[in-house]
């Protein structure tokens, strides 16, 4: 399922311009949100759609995985 927060900003993208480019119905992205996780087959393309990174799209895939940031 796709948390409220990363859904809002899906939202500011525009649900059905997300589910037309990744060549899905609405209702398959809506099942996402409510009750389906991203098939772990999709959550790249999702991620190159959106701009949002995949550890926030699928948190439980991504459990152990942080962030290093360098300067």
């Amino acid at each position: 399922m796709i948390e409220k927060p990363v859904w809002a900003e899906m939202k500011k993208i525009g649900i059905s311009k997300i589910a037309r480019q990744m060549g899905i119905t609405r209702a398959n992205f809506y099942q996402w949100r409510n009750s389906k996780p991203v098939p772990d087959g999709r959550l790249l393309e999702l991620e190159k759609v959106t701009g949002i990174a995949r550890h926030l799209l699928k948190p439980r895939l991504f459990e152990n995985y942080s962030v290093n940031k360098t300067h």
